[in-house]
């Protein structure tokens, strides 16, 4: 079995200065950087952070709480539905080639206008 020591030592300090300022970003940023050091999910490195410092430095448990609450808050990308909206485009216009009637064209427009709508909204652009 093999141990490695990884030191996150100013990735922590970072996070903690910013937790004092009540930075949510910065802090967010820092905890990227620790799981880009150690390859743990950002809720792992979270938990460990809320664990360590629920007594010590309330400011840290306090930003990992928040932290934690709006990733939870977030909706996730449903994939599925863009890949769906994309192959249906490109159905569209392999139809609107072969047809070259203006009516089709439209109602191709038409369609994929709506599909990116829906896509956008997915996205929350």
């Amino acid at each position: 079995m093999y141990i490695a020591e990884i030191d996150i030592t100013e990735q922590i300090k970072s996070f903690s200065y910013f937790a004092e300022k009540d930075d949510m970003n910065h802090a967010s940023d820092a905890i990227i950087l620790i799981c880009q050091k150690t390859l743990m999910k950002p809720s792992e490195v979270l938990f460990e952070i809320k664990e360590a410092s629920y007594r010590k430095k309330p400011a840290d448990y306090e930003m990992a709480e928040k932290i934690l609450n709006a990733m939870k808050k977030s909706k996730p990308i449903n994939h599925s539905h863009i890949t769906d909206s994309l192959k249906d485009a490109k159905f569209g216009i392999e139809e609107a080639l072969k047809s070259g009637n203006p009516a089709v064209i439209r109602n191709y427009v038409m369609a994929v206008k709506l599909d990116m709508d829906q896509v956008l909204k997915e996205l929350s652009l």
